[in-house]
């Protein structure tokens, strides 16, 4: 499951550099340059599977690209349509009604039974309505039916949660709300 512990300290200050998107991705002094790193090698960081672990002080590498026609090599198969579940729960945006659920569950049985179940969500939705859902979901199915299920989701990066750890806690209640199971691909919602 894809919830990487190490990509949550990269934001730790480390020194290290990388000059060319060939090679490897390291810790920079800024959130802000190594996210502009980052975009430069980000489809390496998804296709080589290269992630190191904690610290990062040292300007240890965390990923290293893959040339740019790399297939995922067994990290992650996702179906060729996901569906996105920001208005499951969110009522502010999206008018959500708890008296839907069972039409959204009709959602998700039938994504199931087509083996389209991949599903964006993040903690924001509907603050943590949208995980609690899936989850539920998720939970109504026999092991080998519910491992197919596959979640993506996101940490709210405020300004005010830029410590690594914040990102370890956030995942930790998003992994309980989606019912203890394994988050697919982890993600940093709007990261800029």
């Amino acid at each position: 499951a894809a919830f990487l512990p190490s990509a949550a300290n990269a934001f730790g200050g480390g020194k290290g550099t990388s000059s060319s998107p060939t090679e490897p991705l390291v810790a920079r002094s800024s959130r802000r340059d190594f996210l502009a790193t980052g975009a430069t090698v980000g489809a390496g960081v998804v296709t080589s599977g290269v992630i190191t672990s904690p610290p990062f002080g040292s300007g240890e590498a965390i990923a290293t690209a893959a040339p740019s026609s790399a297939a995922l090599r067994g990290a992650i198969s996702l179906p060729p349509i996901g569906l996105g579940a920001w208005a499951w729960g969110d009522s502010i945006f999206w008018g959500y009604d708890k008296k839907n659920d069972g039409d959204l569950a009709e959602v998700f049985d039938y994504a199931v039974s087509k083996d389209l179940a991949f599903f964006d969500t993040a903690e924001l939705y509907g603050f943590g309505r949208s995980e609690q859902l899936l989850g539920d979901f998720r939970a109504k199915y026999p092991p080998e039916q519910a491992d197919k299920v596959q979640i993506a989701s996101k940490f709210a990066a405020f300004p005010f949660r830029t410590k690594p750890q914040d990102v370890v806690n956030a995942c930790r209640k998003s992994v309980e709300r989606l019912g203890n199971k394994p988050i697919d691909l982890y993600q940093i919602h709007f990261p800029n």
